[in-house]
């Protein structure tokens, strides 16, 4: 399920990265410097299921959601210990005593019903985060990469969701770019 999302996100990061509301409108035509327009594209589906950046993110993701699980959980089982307490001595309390306990445990669950809010807005808000960096990496990476190798004047993304309904498998540069992009961040990462 999170990598559906991961996935998700990081096709809607790629697809929507590209687009603008307004089309500004060339007051004259543009023609290639060399006559030639060199494209290329990379295939955002296949990358996300193979850059090995997304399974560190994924797992860190998912630590984060099991820590805010698990705290959420211990004030829930807290909560529910205390109420449970509270039937069985509710009886034995005076009239004052039950109402100002049932005033507590009414603070209570609402501010379990906030942390859990908070808890699932921190979530998603980390979730983004992390999409970004991702994806700031992804086209620092293919930029200097294009650089390096003055291949390209333009690199499309290609995916099910991509505005691109053909391009020659020729075009398609997917396997050097998760080679390379791979080889880049383990060396990255273990610095």
């Amino acid at each position: 399920m999170q990598k559906i999302i991961i996935s998700s996100l990081f096709i809607v990061f790629v697809t929507l990265s590209g687009c603008k509301t307004e089309t500004p409108k060339p007051e004259k035509s543009v023609t290639a410097v060399s006559g030639t327009l060199r494209v290329a594209t990379v295939n955002t589906d296949s990358l996300s299921a193979n850059f090995d950046m997304l399974e560190v993110v994924k797992r860190e993701i998912e630590e984060t959601n099991k820590r805010l699980e698990a705290d959420l959980q211990r004030q829930m089982n807290s909560f529910k210990a205390d109420y449970e307490n509270y039937l069985k001595i509710g009886a034995t309390m005076t009239l004052s005593e039950q109402k100002k306990k049932e005033s507590q445990l009414e603070r209570r669950q609402q501010e379990i019903g906030a942390l859990q809010q908070r808890y699932s807005e921190q979530s998603a808000v980390v979730q983004m985060q992390k999409m970004q960096e991702i994806q700031n990496y992804i086209f620092t990476f293919i930029a200097d990469y294009n650089k390096q190798h003055d291949k390209y004047n333009i690199i499309l993304p290609k995916s099910m969701a991509s505005g691109v309904l053909y391009a020659d498998p020729e075009m398609d540069i997917t396997g050097e770019i998760i080679e390379a992009i791979n080889a880049d961040y383990s060396k990255k990462s273990k610095k």
